[in-house]
């Protein structure tokens, strides 16, 4: 636990091929665990608390209308 880095982890999420709101769902778990190291003195300073990433949303979700969901449901049944 003493060797993580906020850089090393900031890369680390970079590389993951996932959503960023995935990557920070992780940091936020990261983050508590530290915080919990911290209250049991197992470490001293949170380093993910220097660690930036965000959740904002990369692509813009396709909404169906009314009349498009009622197709599927009837494509589906």
């Amino acid at each position: 636990m003493k060797d993580v880095r906020a850089v090393a982890v900031e890369e680390w999420l970079r590389s993951l091929k996932l959503s960023n709101g995935s990557k920070a769902k992780m940091r936020d778990i990261m983050h508590a665990v530290f915080n919990h190291a911290i209250q049991w003195k197992w470490h001293e300073k949170n380093p993910i608390t220097h660690v930036r990433q965000s959740a904002k949303r990369s692509r813009i979700p396709v909404v169906l209308t009314i009349e498009e969901s009622a197709a599927l449901l009837g494509l589906l049944t």
